[in-house]
C-alpha cells in the first residue's frame, strides 16, 4: 500500500503558526521605530527648510535694516508652509540679531556697534528638536 504524502501533519500545522506568531510581534516593533525615524527624519528636514527660508528673506535686507525688522522676530509654521503670528502651529521660528567681531579666527559676540552682525536663526518642532542656522552680514 502506498502512502500518501500531499498534505501537513498537524505538527507541522502547529510549528509554522507558532513561528509566525513569533515573528510578527518582532516586525511590529521594528515597523514602529522605522515609522518614528522617519517622521522624526522629515520634521528635521521641515525645520531645515523653514530656517533656510527665513535667512534667505533676512539676507535679502540691507545691512542697517536687518535689526530694526528681525531681531526678536518669531512667527510659527505648519505643515503646509504657512507661516503666521498663530502659536499653536508645530514649528516655532525665532531670530536673534548682534553684532559680531573677528576675533583671531573665531567670531564672537560684541557689545559695541561694528561693521558685521551675527544673524542666528533657530527653528523649533517637538519631534525634530532645534534646527539653527548662523550667518555673519557684513556692510561692505
Amino acid at each position: 500500500m502506498k502512502k500518501n504524502n500531499n498534505g501537513m501533519t498537524m505538527v507541522e500545522m502547529v510549528t509554522v503558526i507558532v513561528v509566525i506568531g513569533l515573528a510578527i510581534p518582532t516586525l511590529l516593533l521594528m515597523w514602529q521605530n522605522l515609522s518614528y525615524r522617519s517622521g522624526r527624519s522629515e520634521a528635521i528636514v521641515q525645520a531645515g527648510f523653514y530656517v533656510q527660508e527665513l535667512m534667505e528673506e533676512i539676507r535679502a535686507k540691507d545691512f542697517d535694516v536687518v535689526s530694526t525688522f528681525f531681531d526678536g522676530y518669531s512667527d510659527s509654521c505648519d505643515n503646509q508652509g504657512v507661516c503666521s503670528d498663530d502659536s499653536s502651529r508645530p514649528y516655532q521660528r525665532s531670530v536673534s540679531v548682534g553684532y559680531a567681531r573677528l576675533n583671531g579666527s573665531d567670531w564672537e559676540d560684541s557689545p559695541s556697534p561694528t561693521d558685521y552682525k551675527k544673524i542666528e536663526v533657530t527653528v523649533s518642532h517637538q519631534f525634530a528638536g532645534q534646527v539653527n542656522a548662523v550667518t555673519i552680514r557684513s556692510a561692505y
